[in-house]
């Protein structure tokens, strides 16, 4: 701010409810926080939110209050909430939306147009175990495909994955999505599709990738799901 004139007038704008950064540094919320800077906070949502329960609930959610359903059963919306015992129940929901209800109902691609957000990594429903169960059931191994096993994780042809690091030469960045195209198993060589430009990754480079049929909701952060 120091190189700017006097009288430049700046405005700053950006979510305080954001998930904290991975890094360091959250400069919006100490400056909301310093009390220091006038600060406006816009709360209701004009075009969107007659249609959109996404947007309704994600209010609701924000002032500690439970969502809310489709005002009856049956209804199209872009929310809907599935009420189960237990996680091993939960675990069974999630699969039968990604792979067959979705896909039928929107006519989906549940690879390309679905992705699944878990708020916490372990667990029946957690992201690890999902990505497992998906892609068995997504992209199971077929005579066809090739695998390399890095970790306890299998990388096979046409998994969907996510860098975890920022790799600043290759221009690819932490949560940046991609597909696999080609596993050389010889040479021990993963080929990844990242904005459609392709990229060899090493065996010793696999610890930069991860499944991403399903992710959790912190790495989402900034994806405009």
């Amino acid at each position: 701010f120091s190189a700017l004139p006097s009288w430049t007038a700046i405005v700053l704008v950006g979510d305080v409810d954001q998930l904290p950064s991975v890094g360091p540094g959250q400069v919006l919320r100490d400056l909301i926080r310093s009390d220091v800077i006038p600060v406006i906070e816009l709360t209701e949502v004009f075009r969107q939110a007659q249609d959109s329960l996404i947007i309704t609930n994600s209010h609701l959610v924000n002032r500690g209050m439970m969502p809310v359903k489709p005002a009856q059963a049956g209804t199209e919306s872009d929310f809907y909430i599935w009420e189960v015992p237990d996680s091993e129940a939960a675990e069974t929901c999630v699969m039968d939306l990604i792979i067959n209800r979705i896909p039928q109902k929107f006519k989906f691609d549940p690879i390309e147009d679905v992705q699944v957000l878990c708020p916490r990594n372990n667990g029946s429903v957690g992201v690890n175990n999902l990505n497992q169960c998906l892609q068995e059931a997504l992209n199971p191994a077929t005579p066809s495909t090739s695998e390399l096993l890095k970790f306890g994780t299998k990388f096979r042809t046409h998994d969907k994955v996510m860098m975890i690091v920022n790799d600043y030469d290759r221009e690819i960045y932490n949560g940046d999505l991609g597909r696999i195209v080609n596993v050389d198993t010889n040479e021990e060589i993963v080929e990844v599709v990242f904005y459609n430009t392709n990229f060899k990754f090493a065996y010793d480079e696999l610890d930069c990738l991860t499944l991403a049929y399903a992710t959790s909701i912190h790495k989402s952060q900034g994806s405009e799901y």
